[in-house]
């Protein structure tokens, strides 16, 4: 098998497009033999780990993948005994919140005042909250709840029809003059707003999440027992949204220097991702994509075509972060060091040979899931923008898409 190949089927794109990626990138950059690069690293980076777990490329896939998730485990349960009240057996929220600002490497950014956010709220009261809570009026929820709180559960409680259709319509009007430079806000919810999140979306509920334009990263506290290896998620997840906030926000401070900021900012934060046809006439060009399409649809056909992506860039130096931390407080982490892109096919018995993700990520979401369902998106992505990396620089990379994400495509010539 050509490295070519290899790197389409570990990507589920068409060989053909790996090939012509590779001939127009080497043309356009002058860099040969970089796919080649990319499979002997991939290759010699599995060879070491599988040595120091024991295991041959002889193992099978469940041999592997199964050691990869025991390994995890144990990485959660050194944090675990960090950050676990030993009594409750719940996240410490004052340790946890203060060992990830240790850890995390983006500290502030540039975000709406909290003054504007209180505007838009008396503009359009967010009348669930304010009823759930029993306060008479916003005035009074404005009062007496923190900014930061009401603006987090505004997505939970008020929904997104009510947000896209009346909350998001003053962020036409922005100005820069309505921003400031202040610190991420990192803050776990109080429980009234658990019981809320409850109420109003069941049990589906993602418990961490962030708003870019304010700044702030939350948790929501469900007060349940913590599965295996949600403290860990937690943890990167912490670290991850610290570094997709920077990003966006040093993208806001880019546009405030142009025309329509408003209607540009409402474009960044609502991830779209486009579907014009990539153009190759002349140069080549790469899609950006904001989301992991593969958690919407694993064969959407955007998936199998050059793209970069920003949530793979934000991860890594999430992971970075984490090393760092983990190399002093003993965790072991750094195992998965240079490993988010890796990942290969091994033996699966009468179902012939099985895709194996060696992204910390991938095998953190597996341990939270029960250790039974392979995640294999944040390795193909990362393995996307691993490429683009070889044939340029991880900091041209994100030049170019923080340059061109409000276009939703890179031309490289």
């Amino acid at each position: 098998m050509t490295s070519s190949s290899k790197i389409a089927r570990l990507l589920r794109a068409p060989e053909s497009v790996i090939s012509d990626l590779e001939r127009r990138m080497s043309k356009v950059t002058g860099r040969s033999n970089v796919i080649n690069d990319i499979i002997r690293d991939n290759d010699s980076l599995i060879d070491q780990r599988l040595k120091i777990l024991g295991l041959s490329r002889q193992s099978n896939s469940s041999s592997i993948f199964l050691s990869l998730v025991r390994y995890v485990r144990e990485h959660d349960e050194k944090l675990s005994e960090m950050l676990l009240d030993s009594r409750s057996k719940q996240i410490d929220q004052d340790k946890f919140i203060s060992r990830v600002e240790e850890a995390a490497s983006a500290q502030e950014g540039w975000f709406l005042k909290e003054e504007k956010m209180k505007d838009f709220l008396i503009l359009n009261p967010p009348l669930k909250i304010i009823k759930a809570l029993g306060y008479k009026d916003v005035f009074e929820l404005i009062k007496k709840e923190n900014i930061y709180e009401i603006a987090a559960a505004l997505r939970f409680v008020e929904g997104g029809h009510w947000i896209n259709e009346f909350f998001l319509k003053p962020y036409y009007d922005l100005q820069p003059n309505d921003f400031e430079i202040r610190k991420i806000q990192r803050i776990f919810l109080s429980d009234k707003w658990g019981k809320l999140a409850h109420q109003f979306i069941g049990k589906k509920l993602h418990n961490i999440s962030h708003l870019k334009e304010m700044g702030v990263i939350f948790f929501i506290p469900l007060n349940e027992k913590i599965p295996t290896g949600e403290v860990l998620e937690s943890f990167s997840l912490f670290l991850h949204y610290s570094h997709e906030i920077d990003f966006y926000s040093r993208i806001f401070r880019q546009i405030a220097k142009g025309e329509n900021f408003g209607t540009r900012l409402i474009d960044l934060i609502s991830g779209k991702v486009t579907n014009q046809k990539l153009d190759s006439s002349e140069g080549v060009e790469w899609r950006i994509v904001q989301r992991y399409l593969a958690k919407l649809d694993p064969s959407d056909p955007r998936l199998g075509e050059p793209h970069i992506n920003p949530e793979a860039l934000h991860w890594a130096k999430a992971e970075e972060d984490l090393y760092n931390f983990s190399q002093r407080f003993g965790l072991g982490l750094e195992f998965w060091r240079g490993l988010d892109y890796v990942g290969d096919y091994f033996l699966a018995g009468p179902r012939g040979d099985e895709l194996v993700s060696f992204d910390l990520i991938d095998v953190i979401i597996s341990l939270t899931h029960g250790g039974i369902s392979k995640y294999l998106y944040h390795q193909q992505e990362a393995l996307w923008n691993e490429i683009f990396k070889r044939y340029l620089s991880e900091s041209e990379m994100e030049r170019a898409m923080m340059n061109n994400l409000g276009k939703g495509v890179v031309r490289i010539k």
